[in-house]
């Protein structure tokens, strides 16, 4: 009886084995198709007007669930990749930038000085590159599926096979795109127009040079995508001699790419896409990976560019213009003709991505440009960014600049809209010390002819520049007619003034000793974080943490708010229009709460998102503290990497340190810009769904994750362990309720 009682229990559990095993086979493969910089709304445009995306429309929109709100929290590249395959939010994370600058060092670098391992074709694959995104040791999507031996770096040392996942980022194509010329194309009718090639539109804009540069040394080395990257994934899925992946991902960068240049040349690669979306289905049905979750994604939106523009706060619809920058490096050096400026001092450096050639400028082959009097090719000359020195040996660096003048950098200029300053004054070389309002209302910029400092208020010089100060037309002269007429056009159509508002730091004692905190009954445990449009015009951000850790925002509408000297600082509460135009606002999503009730108490991200979701800002109360202050692993960078003033540019214009005339633009915190796309298809999703929720990317990886498990909603999340660890990860996102088919 014993024996038939062991061996039965042994049969049994040979059973359990064999089912768990079978549980784990029929999983589903996960696939990630990232696409850079993919407005939604532009993307719903062509799907529901036209014939052009077969293929999008097919597979997600008919058959799939689109999320209609989906957002990040900073329209950048690295950020919102990282918050997207990782779960973890930036101030977590601390990738608050495509640009880091850090105060101790006075060092500044981009994302490129993480990307050097993908110049060579045989590093673009398995997510190589995308491995260094790994800071505070908080995982990512690979860390959930075995992985090969690996080295120091997490680069595979061995067989790629014994990996259960495979993944292509961060491209860099110098293949010519050979798509641009009809006939030649990826795509079923070939590629875009000639015109296209030619830049035709540049040239009526700009002029030869301007054009010829920006084909020659910019465009020829960007391609819609990395090609070699998706053939290194089209091998893979029609490989049907080795075992099948858990988890597949390509990176398509050409949407944002082009988008900024020329916003047809950017549909166009759309198109191109799509035709590579088309070839990844085909695969999958007669291939091993019929049995797979297909989830698409992008980073952000963009502003500009020339149709189904969303026309929120200007009459953009149907006009093509440029994103007009604002050159911070030139206004905080001096170098502008303007009233306000002209005795700034400062020594500015800012830092920059570019994967082609146009703004690496520098040593000989910059002098050699430079003495052909081609005076486009020293617009970015005083950036820098460390991918020089990989590519071009002799190119100076910002560390290279620090070892023999470690005071170079004055002012930094970084992630489109954040400058840090050292304390009190451009020279007084204290960069570990604290701004406060007072110190940025009474900051020396400079010194006159006499030696004596000049003191300025920054918030009211930067709330100072207009449009007529920007020399934004290269080739006109102050008093051509011509040339005032081109002003007025852009100021009907986006204004004369940059800056919507701004953003400074005050620290939490000091607010708390205030008498309007002490009487409201207000007490900070984070800086509090004043926006600023006028004085009359004003918000305070108040950070607080629930039991979970999770962080929650008060955002009260004040006035008049000044500090002195000590320290000591003084404002009123004021039910008025605030900085982000919540008040009154009469498209709110909670119903049965007025804004004072609401602007009164606390609440999540999501929840100021989803009550604000149809006005111009409506992820700001929770992305900027996300930004400006860090929690949690986060903490140990907060000290070196706080910026001392965040610029919230008005729709149209970009701060930054170098001329822009492109088509469009991100990293502002207008809605077009967070805006993301995401759309799930496959086993477990819901077929022909809108879901009308706000979501996040930091939703992402939860969702595919569940997906991966083949969970419903009601379910235990499980399988959040990484491979390796002992811990679950504590994600910042959640599993999106409306994806599951339940």
């Amino acid at each position: 009886m014993r024996k038939i009682f062991l061996g039965a229990l042994a049969f049994l559990l040979l059973q359990v084995g064999v089912s768990l095993s079978s549980v784990a086979e029929d999983q589903p493969t996960v696939i990630a198709l990232m696409v850079d910089g993919l407005r939604p709304d532009y993307l719903e445009e062509v799907v529901r007007n036209t014939d052009k995306l077969p293929n999008i429309r097919r597979y997600f929109y008919q058959n799939g669930t689109v999320m209609k709100n989906s957002f990040t929290t900073l329209s950048l590249t690295l950020p919102s990749w990282s918050e997207t395959l990782s779960g973890v939010a930036i101030d977590r994370s601390s990738f608050k930038g495509n640009e880091m600058f850090n105060r101790q060092t006075k060092v500044m670098t981009n994302y490129l000085d993480w990307r050097k391992d993908i110049f060579k074709d045989e590093n673009r694959r398995h997510g190589r590159a995308y491995r260094r995104m790994k800071m505070n040791d908080h995982t990512v999507v690979l860390d959930y599926f075995r992985q090969g031996e690996v080295d120091s770096h997490g680069f595979l040392i061995d067989n790629e096979d014994e990996s259960d996942s495979f993944m292509t980022f961060f491209p860099i194509n110098d293949r010519f795109p050979r798509y641009l010329i009809p006939g030649m194309g990826d795509g079923p009718k070939g590629g875009s127009v000639m015109r296209s090639l030619l830049h035709l539109d540049l040239l009526e804009q700009h002029g030869f040079r301007k054009a010829a540069i920006r084909f020659f040394f910019e465009d020829s080395f960007f391609n819609m995508f990395d090609r070699a990257g998706l053939d290194h994934m089209m091998k893979e899925m029609n490989d049907n001699e080795t075992p099948r992946k858990k988890f597949l991902g390509v990176y398509l960068a050409g949407g944002d790419h082009y988008f900024h240049l020329e916003h047809h040349k950017g549909l166009d690669t759309l198109y191109q896409i799509d035709h590579a979306i088309g070839r990844i289905f085909q695969a999958m049905r007669r291939g091993k990976y019929r049995n797979s979750v297909v989830a698409l994604v992008s980073d952000h939106g963009s502003q500009g560019g020339k149709e189904y523009e969303s026309n929120i706060h200007h009459p953009l619809r149907g006009e093509e213009f440029d994103i007009t920058g604002v050159n911070l490096c030139n206004y905080f050096s001096g170098r502008v003709n303007d009233v306000n400026f002209i005795h700034y001092g400062m020594n500015v450096t800012g830092a920059f991505a570019t994967e082609g050639r146009f703004s690496m400028f520098g040593g000989a082959e910059g002098d050699f440009f430079r003495n052909l009097n081609l005076t486009e090719l020293a617009l970015h000359s005083s950036q820098c960014t460390n991918v020089r020195q990989e590519l071009y040996k002799d190119y100076g660096t910002c560390a290279q600049l620090h070892k023999t003048d470690p005071d170079q950098i004055q002012a930094a200029v970084s992630s489109s809209q954040t400058v840090y300053l050292p304390k009190g004054g451009f020279d007084s070389k204290q960069w570990n010390s604290y701004n406060n309002w007072y110190d940025l209302t009474h900051y020396k910029v400079g010194v006159d002819g006499k030696g004596n400092p000049v003191v300025r208020n920054l918030m009211a010089d930067l709330d100072a520049i207009r449009v007529r100060s920007l020399r934004i037309y290269p080739g006109f002269k102050d008093g051509d007619a011509s040339l005032d007429q081109r002003y007025e056009q852009l100021r009907k159509k986006i204004g004369h003034k940059p800056l919507d508002w701004l953003v400074a730091r005050i620290h939490h004692e000091d607010f708390n000793r205030s008498p309007k905190a002490k009487a409201s009954g207000l007490k900070a445990i984070e800086d509090v974080l004043v926006v600023h449009k006028d004085i009359g015009n004003q918000g305070l951000i108040i950070t607080r943490y629930r039991n979970s850790g999770e962080p929650e925002y008060m955002y009260r509408p004040i006035k008049n708010f000044s500090q002195n000297k000590a320290g000591e600082i003084s404002f009123d509460f004021h039910w008025a229009p605030d900085p982000f135009g919540y008040w009154g606002h009469s498209r709110t999503q909670t119903r049965g709460i007025d804004d004072r009730q609401w602007m009164s108490q606390f609440h999540g991200f999501r929840e100021w998102a989803d009550r604000y979701v149809n006005t111009f800002y409506p992820t700001t109360v929770g992305a900027i503290p996300r930004l400006m202050l860090s929690r949690n692993e986060g903490k140990r960078q907060e000290v070196a990497e706080r910026p001392d003033l965040l610029l919230g540019p008005k729709y149209g214009f970009v701060f930054e340190c170098g001329e822009d005339y492109s088509q469009a633009h991100h990293g502002m915190m207008l809605k077009e810009s967070v805006r993301s796309t995401m759309m799930f298809t496959g086993p477990g999703v819901a077929r022909g769904r809108m879901v009308d929720d706000v979501v996040f990317n930091l939703d992402y990886l939860p969702t595919l994750l569940r997906l991966r498990d083949g969970m419903d909603n009601d379910q235990e999340l499980v399988g959040l362990r990484p491979v390796g660890l002992s811990k679950p990860v504590v994600f910042d996102g959640r599993p999106i309720r409306g994806v599951f088919d339940n």
